[in-house]
């Protein structure tokens, strides 16, 4: 892999100070539609965990994730009441009228932009309440508002707690969780002797500790429900290794790992997880001249560059009725980049 395929994916540098520390605020954003008001009990019990979109520039054992979950929380009408309204399975549903997500919730990390923005478009489009997750807390609110009965949750996924906490408020203000998507990803990467230790730890805290705390939590949850899906958001660079990018492409090496592992573990309790590996233009890859965009297109099997929504797609197929039979695998979406 080239550089200029390195700008295809979906991470971001995020700068620091985006979310408050140690308050977390409540307040209305997105009407729930009626069709899908709750009429049921309580919530399933305790929930817990969370993850985040992005990592501060500099290292992410900072004193303030150390001693303080920093959070905001853009919740909506319903709070705490069963969308589905009774006991039996969300998944077995499903029938034509009605999307292929309707009824269940979704939390996709790193939504306020790019590849994981578009994901929870396309979750919401066929009925899914996504959990909106950012570190920027009136971006999350904003991309919260467009969608049906979303809420969102901002803070960094990388902070001490903080998986706990995007779960329990998921759980607490949605009722239940069926989907969690872990997009939020980083690259403030270097050659292997260029690396500090620093960078090593701020990348590997949101791309793969975030992701693993997310899981943990979520679990927690979903084992006591109807299952669910999860979905790992990789990279071709973690399967093969990329010149330049030595933590990046160690933290999604070891996130795919965890795929595998919690297939394996969880496929018990009805939960499936799987990864997806996209390489299509985002708003980084915006960046790249016309020339650059050529290079990377020629480099793919189909001669051509995708598009966010071929990747939305492929994430709607995967914690989809449609894939209930596959569990520990990995879906490329980058037009053949990863047979190089």
């Amino acid at each position: 892999m080239l550089l200029v395929d390195v700008l295809l994916m979906d991470v971001v540098v995020v700068v620091a100070g985006t979310a408050p520390v140690g308050r977390v605020l409540v307040v209305a954003v997105a009407p729930v539609d009626s069709t899908a008001t709750a009429t049921g009990p309580d919530a399933p019990g305790a929930a817990t965990e969370s993850g985040d979109r992005g990592v501060p520039t500099h290292a992410t054992t900072s004193v303030e994730a150390a001693t303080a979950v920093s959070m905001v929380v853009i919740g909506v009408r319903g709070i705490g009441r069963r969308l589905d309204g009774g006991t039996g399975a969300v998944h077995s549903r499903y029938h034509a009228s009605m999307g292929e997500l309707e009824g269940r919730v979704a939390i996709v990390t790193g939504s306020t932009r790019g590849i994981g923005r578009g994901i929870a478009e396309r979750f919401a489009a066929e009925g899914a309440r996504v959990v909106v997750h950012g570190r920027d807390a009136a971006m999350c609110a904003a991309v919260a508002a467009e969608l049906p009965g979303a809420i969102g949750v901002a803070g960094d996924i990388g902070a001490a707690g903080f998986a706990d906490e995007l779960i329990d408020n998921a759980v607490q203000q949605l009722g239940r969780l069926d989907i969690v998507v872990n997009n939020a990803g980083v690259a403030i990467d270097n050659f292997i002797t260029g690396v500090t230790d620093e960078r090593w730890a701020a990348t590997l805290s949101t791309n793969l500790t975030g992701p693993f705390s997310v899981l943990r939590a979520a679990v927690r949850v979903m084992k006591g429900g109807d299952g669910g899906a999860v979905l790992n958001v990789i990279s071709w660079a973690g399967e093969r290794g990329n010149v330049g990018q030595a933590a990046y492409s160690a933290s999604k090496a070891g996130l795919h790992a965890l795929t595998l592992t919690g297939a394996k573990e969880l496929g018990k309790f009805g939960i499936r997880v799987n990864s997806l590996s996209p390489a299509v233009p985002t708003d980084m890859g915006a960046q790249m001249d016309e020339k650059l965009q050529k290079i990377s297109a020629s480099r793919r099997p189909l001669k051509m560059q995708g598009l966010i929504a071929d990747v939305a797609e492929a994430a709607l197929f995967l914690v989809s009725d449609r894939s209930r039979f596959i569990t520990g695998d990995v879906l490329h979406v980058d037009g053949g980049l990863h047979l190089n």
